[in-house]
């Protein structure tokens, strides 16, 4: 049985990663405090209280995993713009923190815990796309979410020759706690959709940007 590996995993579309994973894989779910929907998935190991953003975390989580075949990268913040400018800039540096900086060095931490041809998912967002962006705010997010994109092709090249694809998947507009239970479709449509995806992913695509529901995105 493979490994999957998720940030973020006790509730919404981590969530609901891990309760279809759970039905075929190996689950390591992370997260910061668990849930009871989280407890009750069967083939799932839950560690609990981990922070990406807390190095020591990182650490303890490295240390505790291994043989991962998938690495989903899920964990993540939205904030509103704020219009005191001194609180708005801690906001931007807190999500280019969590989204964006965490993801990849707790990848790169976990690099020796991956299986030969292991795949990476960041889950990114439409909105670090540049070409898509049509109405601008939410300045933190779309920083954030374009630099995790950077550096997710930064890391496809840097893995290429590893076999290890790195992917940015963007879920799509979804029914969370995040959009405040706004979307077009629920965590566990959007589950259903990246795995597929993902399984048809392969090094010839990776450090691509994509949609989960099968389509390239523009940069």
């Amino acid at each position: 049985m493979k490994t999957v590996c998720i940030t973020g995993a006790n509730r919404g579309i981590g969530l609901a990663l891990a309760a279809k994973y759970a039905q075929t894989h190996q689950v390591i779910a992370v997260c910061r405090k668990s849930s009871e929907a989280l407890q009750k998935l069967p083939n799932t190991n839950i560690i609990e209280g981990i922070d990406i953003n807390n190095h020591h975390c990182r650490e303890s989580l490295v240390d505790t995993i291994s043989n991962i075949d998938i690495l989903i990268l899920n964990a993540g913040i939205l904030e509103s713009d704020l219009p005191d400018i001194s609180k708005h800039e801690h906001s931007i540096q807190q999500q280019i923190q969590t989204n964006a900086i965490s993801p990849l060095i707790l990848a790169k931490m976990c690099l020796s815990k991956l299986t030969p041809e292991a795949k990476i998912m960041f889950m990114t967002s439409r909105m670090g796309s540049q070409d898509d962006n049509l109405s601008g705010g939410l300045d933190g997010y779309r920083m954030s979410k374009a630099a995790l994109n950077s550096a997710g092709c930064n890391l496809a090249h840097e893995l290429q020759d590893q076999n290890t694809g790195v992917f940015l998947i963007h879920p799509g507009y979804i029914k969370t706690d995040m959009t405040h239970n706004q979307g077009r479709k629920s965590p566990n449509e959007a589950a259903q959709n990246i795995i597929k995806l993902l399984d048809q992913l392969s090094i010839e695509n990776t450090g691509q940007f994509w949609h989960s529901e099968g389509y390239q995105l523009p940069w």
